[in-house]
Formats: C-alpha cells, sequence, structure tokens
C-alpha cells in the first residue's frame, strides 16, 4: 500500500499564535513511519486555509483526544473503509491510528 498524505489544519498553534496553519504529514500504513512536510500553510482565517487543502481530499473531522489546536484533518485518499483516532501536533509527539480495511 502506499502513503497517505494526512493535512492537519490547527487553530492558533504556539508557533503561529493567533493563525490557522496547515500542515501534511505522510503517513506509511502498516509500516508505521509518519514523516512531516517541511513547509506548512498559515492563514488569517478558517476559509483561508481550507482553501489550500488539495483537491481530491476529504474531510475526516478531529478525535476527541486530539490537542485542543487541532481542528480538523484532511485525507488525500479515498478507503472502502477506515477508521481514524486521533491527528497530530506539530512540537510534541506525533501520533496517529488509522487502521483500513480495503
Amino acid at each position: 500500500m502506499r502513503e497517505l498524505t494526512v493535512w492537519t489544519i490547527y487553530r492558533n498553534p504556539s508557533d503561529y499564535p493567533g493563525r490557522w496553519v496547515m500542515r501534511g504529514h505522510e503517513i506509511f500504513p502498516n509500516v508505521g513511519i509518519v514523516r512531516p512536510h517541511e513547509a506548512c500553510f498559515v492563514a488569517e482565517s478558517l476559509d483561508e486555509i481550507r482553501a489550500k487543502v488539495p483537491p481530491g481530499t476529504r474531510c475526516v473531522g478531529r478525535a476527541p483526544e486530539d490537542y485542543p489546536v487541532i481542528y480538523e484533518c484532511w485525507l488525500n485518499r479515498t478507503f472502502p473503509s477506515f477508521e481514524l483516532s486521533g491527528c497530530f501536533y506539530w512540537g510534541r509527539a506525533n501520533y496517529v491510528v488509522i487502521t483500513f480495511f480495503e
């Protein structure tokens, strides 16, 4: 299975106070590797940062146990069925739990 890109939108992260930020992470299912992108997008509003979400992605929301700065996550691939628990927090332990059923 090829990698999956998860785009995480943050509200008011510590490195960009008062801003909206989107960062991408490559996930390699069944391998356990998460690789963050080096660049990020920064915006003044949610609409402005959502305009940067790549076409063909879908919003999967957030998990209740996510860090408060995580607003939502977007996936670049469509799977017949999957579960997403948790997204990412930049500057602390990055984590993700995704179970795919293909």
